[in-house]
């Protein structure tokens, strides 16, 4: 049986930037969760040939995402990446990958919510992961991606 739009929180829309994004990031993440809650350890580790990243893998990596762009891009702390993230060792349980990315969305979500749209985000080593490198001359950028102008 396919869910309606209301059973899954498909975003509604609004006016307010930050709250769309995080409407529509809280709808993904939940298609996320939604594929892997319930299964087994093993099921979330599997792979058709070992040709892809397993379930775990992919929660991890997702986890790993969120955190290099609002910590790295958006704050500027420093951030990594590591092919380790895509294939997590067996200690990292489907329940703990879970938890992990529901607790990096609640800290994406305070984040975005407490950053003002017009606030410069610095693009230097450390953010470059994020938002690529500043045009000529320009030292930094604006949480909107990209910047529009209305008339």
């Amino acid at each position: 049986m396919v869910s309606s739009d209301v059973e899954l929180g498909f975003p509604r829309g609004t006016r307010d930037e930050r709250e769309l994004f995080l409407r529509w990031l809280r709808f993904l993440r939940g298609a996320v969760i939604r594929k892997v809650e319930g299964l087994s350890d093993e099921q979330a580790r599997w792979t058709p040939d070992g040709a892809l990243i397993c379930l775990v893998g992919i929660v991890n990596h997702l986890t790993h995402v969120e955190w290099r762009w609002i910590d790295g891009g958006m704050l500027g702390q420093e951030t990594s990446r590591s092919d380790a993230e895509f294939a997590p060792g067996r200690e990292l349980t489907v329940e703990l990958a879970l938890a992990a990315y529901r607790e990096r969305a609640a800290a994406t979500d305070a984040t975005v919510m407490a950053t003002p749209l017009d606030q410069p985000v610095p693009v230097g080593t450390r953010s470059r992961l994020a938002l690529g490198p500043a045009p000529p001359g320009q030292r930094d950028r604006s949480p909107r991606w990209p910047r529009r102008r209305h008339p």
